[in-house]
């Protein structure tokens, strides 16, 4: 029991990367563009929790706009956020064979909490702003296709649901500018999600093999936690590369103080 679930961890780490390789992959067709308006204007001089607030409040009244995208930063739809196919081979001394999946759907984001935010911008060189954030529930819904060998061959096909609960952290996000540059570069995304609750249901996981199908499954329910320990500093560095990537599309495109002004302009 212990090597087949220790197999199955790694296989879910693999799946999970997948996922992050798809999306950085969609992310490259992407054209720099314009930037989301803000409904506040927020200063860089403004007293300190000021600042945080409007921060919060701006980032928070972004979160139901984000249904039909995010202007420079991402196109298509946010909620439901689709991916249309994304495959993955992979091979090791516990698991080995193929998993591809088409047709997710993930919905979720647009009931974004935007917790409190945290700046620190007083150095027009530098910028630190940590946000706090919660999803309360994700559910993600497709179509997979696996081929593998864990002790023995199995293959399986079908549609999943998986349930993700009370998805939240902290993102901590870094600039610097050299002095006299217009832009701002983000140089640095950081926060592995944390989850309260991980529900997946699957049919057909071991095509042909009810027992080992069920196994898998219950093996994924039961240990996710230990899973996602495992995973989690692949994904905060694949995660906060990819968000890095598209937030430099707005701040390597637009003056740092038209983005962040310092101060009122009379």
């Amino acid at each position: 029991m212990e090597t087949k679930m220790k197999s199955v961890l790694s296989f879910m780490v693999l799946c999970l990367l997948s996922q992050v390789q798809a999306a950085q992959e969609e992310s490259r067709s992407i054209k720099p563009g314009r930037y989301p308006r803000m409904e506040r204007a927020c200063y860089r001089k403004m007293p300190t929790p000021e600042l945080n607030e409007c921060l919060r409040s701006n980032f928070q009244g972004l979160v139901p706009r984000m249904r039909s995208g995010i202007p420079g930063i991402y196109t298509g739809s946010v909620d439901p956020l689709y991916w249309p196919k994304f495959a993955h081979y992979f091979g090791g001394a516990l698991i080995q064979g193929s998993l591809s999946v088409h047709d997710l759907s993930v919905w979720g984001f647009s009931n974004t909490k935007i917790q409190a935010v945290r700046a620190n911008v007083k150095n027009p060189q530098k910028m630190l702003v940590e946000v706090d954030w919660l999803v309360p529930k994700m559910d993600f819904f497709g179509h997979f296709k696996l081929n593998a060998r864990m002790g023995t061959d199995f293959h399986g096909h079908g549609p999943f649901w998986l349930n993700l609960t009370d998805v939240g952290g902290t993102w901590t996000v870094t600039g610097a500018r050299e002095k006299g540059e217009p832009t701002m570069e983000i140089v640095s995304f950081r926060g592995a999600p944390k989850i309260g609750g991980f529900k997946l249901r699957a049919k057909g996981a071991a095509f042909g093999n009810d027992a080992l199908n069920d196994l898998v499954i219950a093996t994924i329910n039961g240990a996710w936690r230990l899973f996602h320990q495992i995973a989690n500093p692949a994904v905060d560095r694949e995660w906060g590369g990819w968000c890095q990537d598209k937030l430099n599309r707005v701040f390597l495109t637009n003056p740092y103080d038209e983005l962040f002004p310092e101060k009122p302009i009379r």
